[in-house]
């Protein structure tokens, strides 16, 4: 789930544009001021989830920064956060101007919101080092557009919170290490789970999808202690016995040749009897696209 800071003095483009994007899955924060932008993307920075781009305005109330000062300030402070300025402002030489502070595309007002989302995913896919919607790593292909998830030209069926997973690693590439409170805020807008752990049980159900199409390689790999990587090392077996009681009885998987038996419960996984075709996972209710 990408992080989206939207910047205008307007309340009610800001909420509108703020409704739009959160129906396509954003996480959405606001600011008034292009100054109380700069504070936020500095702040952001410390955090598991930084703003993965910032959508600008350009004119603000008398007295106050623009958005091309503010980036002027963001850019020579070090931060690379990619911003996108929206302008009234259709002339040349402001398109000019707000490029040069660093801004990294220009959009007129008005706009299609559709627009807006192809441009604001270029963006953010060229800052991560990807001119393309397609990663490519081994014998694995992901269409950032599409969604989708190909080994050796074949699509593999991943439930959202499983691509979701691969989509953010493949997103910072080869090596850059995720953190899993990066990837439950990724994951999750709301009622993110209160235990880490569930990280580790979707990262072995997407290991196990990937290896079986890939004669067991599946290239992601365990930084202990600190998260998870993708390369073409395969530095990371399956375990003989993954997520005892994770799965009900409906939802029993062969995962590559490693079965989960409903049977085997330790005492951190429970079930409620009022959803018991649901697995719950430390009092965490796993969804139908988590399972």
């Amino acid at each position: 789930m990408k992080h989206i800071l939207i910047v205008d003095d307007d309340k009610n483009i800001r909420s509108k544009l703020a409704e739009d994007l959160a129906c396509y899955g954003y996480k959405i924060q606001s600011a008034e001021a292009a100054d109380q932008a700069v504070d936020l993307i500095k702040a952001s920075e410390s955090t598991s989830q930084p703003f993965d781009i910032v959508i600008m305005d350009c004119l603000f109330n008398a007295g106050e920064s623009t958005g091309a000062e503010a980036v002027s300030r963001i850019r020579i402070a070090g931060y690379k956060t990619p911003i996108i300025f929206l302008s009234v402002l259709a002339a040349e030489k402001n398109k000019v101007a707000a490029l040069n502070s660093g801004g990294d595309d220009f959009i007129v007002k008005p706009f299609n919101i559709l627009e807006l989302k192809a441009r604001l995913e270029a963006v953010v896919r060229r800052c991560k080092g990807h001119a393309s919607s397609i990663f490519k790593l081994g014998n694995m292909r992901l269409d950032f557009y599409k969604e989708a998830c190909y080994i050796n030209g074949k699509r593999i069926k991943l439930t959202n919170k499983e691509y979701g997973m691969l989509e953010l690693m493949c997103h910072y590439g080869k090596g850059f290490v995720v953190s899993k409170e990066r990837f439950i805020h990724h994951l999750y807008y709301t009622n993110p789970p209160s235990e880490s752990k569930i990280i580790d049980v979707f990262v072995c159900k997407l290991r196990a999808k990937i290896a079986s199409y890939n004669n067991g390689v599946h290239y992601i790999s365990t930084v202990w202690g600190k998260g998870y990587t993708i390369s073409e090392q395969n530095d990371d077996q399956l375990p003989s016995d993954f997520g005892d009681g994770i799965y009900s009885g409906s939802h029993n998987i062969n995962m590559g040749g490693y079965i989960n038996n409903q049977n085997k419960m330790n005492e951190n996984h429970h079930y409620h009897k009022d959803n018991a075709t649901k697995p719950i996972f430390n009092n965490h209710l796993l969804e139908e696209d988590e399972v």
